[in-house]
């Protein structure tokens, strides 16, 4: 009796990237805009935190050479700027909650429409 072989198995796994999934693809989108959105913020963040510094810097050589009206001028605007710091920071958690209520959505098969 002659021997048949069996015919090959189908592939279940693509061999190329696949396109996702229109809902899937707008989540994929809707996080990568917040995690955009979270780098500018934290590029603020650094950036109020070198102003911070300078203005530390100015407010001990002001105390250093006697000038009191300008240490206390430098240590308003250093509150000023750590508030604004801190605004920024509660910016990006913010967004990072979005982020990740919108991926929690999407894993529990709720998709905005």
């Amino acid at each position: 009796m002659p021997r048949t072989t069996a015919a090959p198995s189908k592939r279940t796994n693509p061999t190329t990237a696949q396109r996702w999934p229109n809902k899937a693809s707008a989540v994929a989108d809707e996080v990568q805009i917040r995690l955009a959105t979270i780098s500018k913020r934290a590029a603020e963040i650094d950036a109020r935190h070198a102003r911070i510094d300078t203005l530390a810097s100015m407010a001990v050589d002001a105390v250093k050479s006697g000038n009191a009206l300008l240490a206390q001028q430098l240590a308003m605007d250093i509150q000023r700027a750590s508030l604004a710091a801190r605004q920024h920071a509660v910016d990006v958690r913010s967004e990072a909650q979005a982020a990740s209520d919108v991926l929690a959505r999407a894993r529990r098969g709720e998709y905005d429409a």
